[in-house]
C-alpha cells in the first residue's frame, strides 16, 4: 500500500554521489496510485494535516486546575502578546479561581475588572495553584498565579471580570509579542517542532516590527490563527516543498527579470494586453486596538443603570445614566442626580459628560460648523420655531420639512359636541385630528430637522452628495373636560441615507400629567424596545387571566412557571471555604477565644447565611476541657463543649443577614494539652426569594 507513505524527490548531476544530490520535495502520497493501460498515475502533496488539528486542550474536569466537573470537555484559552478586557475561563467558582492561559507562564496580569471598574493592585502571585488557593485573598482584593496563567478573586464577582495581560512567555522567544514570534508559539501548540522555516519567521519580524495580541478562547485551528496572524500584517503565510511552514511579508522588491514584449529575450512573451484596474490609493492606513470582552450597558458599573435615549430632545426630561447624542456625531451621559429638562449638553456642563467628541473633519472642522440653513430660516432661531400655526398632520420628504395646515372648520375642539362633529362634513377619520399642543409639534419638527442634519452630516463625511431620506408622522388625540386632560400621541420616524439607517416609533398616553406608552428604536445594528408603564402583563388568549407580570415600581416578575437551562454562576448560592492545617495548642477553658478560623461573604441582598465547621482534635493528655462556638455576624449560632476526649467536632448554624458583607468566626479553647489540627469552614449565602 502507498497511500499516505512518505515520498521524497532529489535532483542532481548523473553520475555524481549521492551526497551532491538536492531534495526538492519532502511529503506524503495522497491515494493508492491508479493503473490505467499499464501506466500508473500517482498524487502527493506536503504533509501539513497538522495544521488543521484543533489547536486547544480541553478541561478534563477532575477539579482544581482541570477545572469542575461541568467543565470537562472545554477549551483551554491561550493569551498572546498583551490582550485587553480578556474574560478568561472560571475553573473553580468556590474560590473564584480564573484562568486567562493555560499553556505554561504568562508574563503578568496588570489590571482586573468587574464591571468595568477597576481594582487596586495585585495582592500578590503565587508559586502554583494550591499555593493561590490556600492564600488569604480578602473580599475586593485579587492574587495571581503567573506560572500557571491564573488569578483569584477575594469574592464572587458582581457582574463581568475582564483583564488587561501581558500573555504566554512558554515558548523559546519568552514572552511573544513581533508577528513571528506568535506564528511560532502557534506552530509549536500544535505540533509542528521541527517543521518551522524559522529564517522566515525571523525576516518577518524584521519586516513588520509590530506589536500583535491574540486572545483565543474558543477552539480552532493552528492554520486559522497563523493565518490571521499573518494577514494582520499584510503577510502570507504557507508550506514550502519541504513541508516547513513559512510566513512571507507581501511587498514590492527590485525586479528580478525584465520581459520583452517583442520576444526578442528570454523568456518568451505570448501576448500582451493592458487591463483595467483601480485608481492608486494615496494613502492607506488603518489601527485597531481589539476588545476581546464587549461589555453591555448592563454590565458596566455605574451610579445610576444606563439607558439610550437617541438624539437629545430640549423637551424631554432626563435623568442620571441616560445616554443621548448630538448631530454632530457627540455622545453624552447625563450624570447630575436630579433629572431636569432643557440643560442642553455643553463643554463643563454639571449635568452632563462627554463620552465621544464630535465628528470632524480630517482639518479639525466639525461637521456642525458647516451645516447649511433652513430654506428661509432666521439667522440664530431656534430649528422649527418661526410663525404660522402649526398642524397635527405634517411630513418630511427628502430635504424640505413641510407643514401639511387643517383648516378651522376640520378641527375638532371638543370631543363632546355635536355641533363640532357637523363641522367636520364627513371627513375621513384618518383626516380628523384635534389641535396640537404648539410646543410639542415644534418639539417634533425640532427633532426631526436634528435628525436630518445628523444624516447630512454622514453623507458630507462620505462622497456622493447628501441623499437623505427622511419620513414622520404624527397624531395626537386628545380630549378635556372638568379640569382633567387626556391624550395618545403617536410618533413615527424614518431616516435613511449613506451612512445608515434609523427607525423610532413612539405611542404615549397621558392622563394629566402621568404618562406611559412605548418607545422602539432601531438604528441597524441595535434595536431597543423600551415600556414605560406601572405593570407590564402578558395574557391567555382564553381566558385573559396574567401569565407573566412586571410590576416595575417593586421590580418584580411573576410568572406562572420559570424553567432555566442554566443559572450563572452563584445565582442561587454563594459558597466561601476556609480552611487551616496549622497546630493550635490551648490556652486554658477560662482563656480568651481564639478564632480557629474566618471568612467574609459578600451578600448582594438580604437572606441568610449557612456556616459549617469541622475540626480534629489531639489529646496529649487525656481526657481534659475543651469548648468551640460558632458565630455570624458576631451572633453565637452554635457552641458545644466538653470534658472528655473528642477527636472529631462539627457545628452547624444560621443566621438571616442583610445586604453587604458578614463574617463568620469559628473560635476554640481548651486545656493547654489540647492541641488543634486540621480543621474547615464552609460558609453558604443564600439570597432571599419572595
Amino acid at each position: 500500500m502507498l497511500a499516505d507513505a512518505r515520498i521524497q524527490l532529489w535532483t542532481g548531476e548523473p553520475g555524481a554521489g549521492w551526497g551532491e544530490y538536492t531534495l526538492r520535495f519532502d511529503g506524503r502520497i495522497g491515494s493508492q496510485p491508479g493503473i490505467a493501460n499499464g501506466v500508473a498515475s500517482i498524487s502527493f502533496g506536503v504533509d501539513d494535516r497538522w495544521l488543521d488539528a484543533p489547536l486547544l486542550a480541553l478541561y478534563a474536569g477532575t477539579g482544581g486546575i482541570e477545572g469542575e466537573a461541568a467543565q470537562k470537555g472545554q477549551t483551554k484559552p491561550i493569551a498572546l502578546g498583551a490582550p485587553r478586557f480578556v474574560p478568561g475561563r472560571l475553573i473553580d467558582s468556590v474560590n473564584n479561581v480564573i484562568q486567562l492561559s493555560a499553556y505554561g507562564a504568562i508574563e503578568a496580569v496588570d489590571t482586573a475588572m468587574d464591571r468595568l471598574g477597576r481594582f487596586a493592585a495585585s495582592s500578590g502571585n503565587h508559586a502554583s495553584y494550591a499555593a493561590l488557593i490556600a492564600a488569604t485573598v480578602p473580599a475586593g482584593a485579587w492574587a495571581t498565579c503567573i506560572a500557571s496563567g491564573l488569578v483569584r478573586q477575594g469574592a464572587p464577582p458582581e457582574g463581568t471580570l475582564s483583564y488587561h495581560l501581558r500573555g504566554d512567555k512558554g515558548g523559546p522567544d519568552g514572552w511573544a509579542r513581533l508577528p513571528g514570534e506568535l506564528i511560532r508559539r502557534i506552530a509549536l501548540l500544535a505540533g509542528g517542532a521541527g517543521k518551522i522555516d524559522d529564517a522566515s519567521l525571523d525576516a518577518l519580524d524584521a519586516a513588520r516590527p509590530w506589536t500583535i495580541s491574540v486572545y483565543q478562547g474558543e477552539q480552532a485551528t493552528a492554520r486559522d490563527l497563523i493565518q490571521r496572524v499573518a494577514a494582520s500584517v499584510n503577510a502570507v503565510a504557507g508550506v514550502d516543498w519541504l513541508g516547513r511552514l513559512f510566513v512571507a511579508p507581501i511587498g514590492f522588491g527590485a525586479s528580478s527579470d525584465t520581459l520583452d514584449a517583442t520576444g526578442a529575450a528570454l523568456p518568451p512573451v505570448a501576448s500582451v494586453a493592458q487591463l483595467e484596474i483601480d485608481a492608486p490609493y494615496w494613502k492607506l492606513a488603518i489601527g485597531a486596538e481589539p476588545t476581546w470582552q464587549v461589555h453591555g450597558l448592563s454590565d458596566v458599573a455605574f451610579s445610576a443603570v444606563l439607558v439610550e435615549r437617541g438624539r437629545y430632545d430640549p423637551g424631554e426630561s432626563y435623568r442620571e445614566g441616560h445616554i443621548v447624542d448630538l448631530s454632530d456625531g457627540s455622545r453624552w451621559l447625563y450624570v447630575a442626580t436630579t433629572p431636569s429638562t432643557g440643560n442642553a449638553p455643553v463643554d463643563d456642563s454639571v449635568y452632563w459628560s462627554l463620552l465621544t467628541p464630535a465628528t470632524t473633519y480630517a482639518d479639525g472642522t466639525s461637521i456642525e460648523d458647516l451645516k447649511p440653513a433652513e430654506g428661509g430660516a432666521t439667522k440664530g432661531a431656534v430649528i422649527g420655531s418661526g410663525p404660522g400655526r402649526p398642524g397635527t398632520l405634517f411630513r418630511l420628504d427628502g430635504d424640505e420639512a413641510e407643514l401639511v395646515p387643517v383648516a378651522e372648520d376640520e378641527v375638532i375642539t371638543s370631543l363632546g359636541t355635536s355641533a363640532d362633529t357637523d363641522a367636520v362634513s364627513g371627513r375621513s377619520s384618518g383626516q380628523v385630528v384635534a389641535d396640537a399642543d404648539t410646543q410639542a409639534v415644534a418639539a417634533l419638527v425640532a427633532t426631526a430637522n436634528a435628525e436630518l442634519q445628523r444624516v447630512r452630516g454622514l453623507a458630507a463625511v462620505q462622497p456622493g452628495g447628501d441623499g437623505a431620506d427622511v419620513r414622520t408622522m404624527f397624531r395626537r388625540l386628545e380630549a378635556k373636560a372638568s379640569g382633567h386632560t387626556a391624550s395618545i400621541e403617536d410618533i413615527r420616524q424614518v431616516v435613511v441615507g449613506p451612512g445608515g439607517g434609523f427607525a423610532r416609533a413612539m405611542t404615549l398616553l397621558d392622563v394629566d400629567g402621568r404618562v406611559i406608552g412605548q418607545v422602539a428604536t432601531n438604528d441597524g445594528s441595535i434595536g431597543i424596545f423600551d415600556f414605560i408603564a406601572d405593570a407590564v402583563r402578558f395574557l391567555d388568549p382564553d381566558t385573559s387571566e396574567p401569565m407573566i407580570y412586571f410590576d416595575v415600581g417593586r421590580g418584580l416578575i411573576v410568572a406562572k412557571r420559570v424553567e432555566v437551562d442554566t443559572l450563572k454562576v452563584n445565582t442561587a448560592i454563594i459558597p466561601v471555604r476556609s480552611t487551616g492545617t496549622s497546630t493550635m495548642s490551648g490556652a486554658g477553658v477560662g482563656a480568651a477565644w481564639q478564632t480557629t478560623l474566618s471568612a467574609s461573604i459578600v451578600m448582594p441582598v438580604a437572606g441568610w447565611i449557612e456556616a459549617t465547621f469541622v475540626a480534629a482534635q489531639g489529646f496529649t493528655s487525656g481526657d481534659e476541657d475543651w469548648a468551640f462556638q460558632l458565630l455570624i455576624d458576631g451572633t453565637v449560632v452554635f457552641e458545644i463543649s466538653g470534658g472528655h476526649t473528642n477527636d472529631s467536632i462539627i457545628l452547624s448554624g444560621a443566621q438571616p443577614v442583610a445586604a453587604g458583607t458578614s463574617v463568620v468566626l469559628a473560635q476554640w479553647r481548651a486545656h493547654s494539652s489540647v492541641q488543634l489540627h486540621n480543621r474547615n469552614l464552609l460558609v453558604k449565602g443564600l439570597p432571599a426569594t419572595e
